[in-house]
């Protein structure tokens, strides 16, 4: 069974995998664009058409959306 996510991915373009790589490390959109060289203009209407590829409607479930789509995988040793 084909995974949706795989057609939709197939939308993305270069800018949008630099920024949804970044999504789940809890970056601003700020620190996402100084990072990547991309405007934080740019970075926010990135996510906005990410939002309407994906069909979702928020940071949480992009971040999803990355992870399934294996942009990322690092785990880190969170705070307890």
């Amino acid at each position: 069974m084909n995974n949706p996510l795989n057609r939709d991915e197939n939308n993305l373009t270069e800018k949008m995998i630099k920024v949804i790589k970044l999504i789940p490390t809890g970056m601003t959109k700020k620190e996402i664009a100084d990072s990547t060289g991309i405007n934080e203009h740019t970075v926010d209407a990135l996510i906005r058409q990410m939002y309407d590829i994906f069909n979702i409607n928020s940071l949480q479930e992009l971040t999803r959306v990355a992870i399934q789509l294996g942009y990322f995988t690092e785990t880190k040793n969170w705070r307890t």
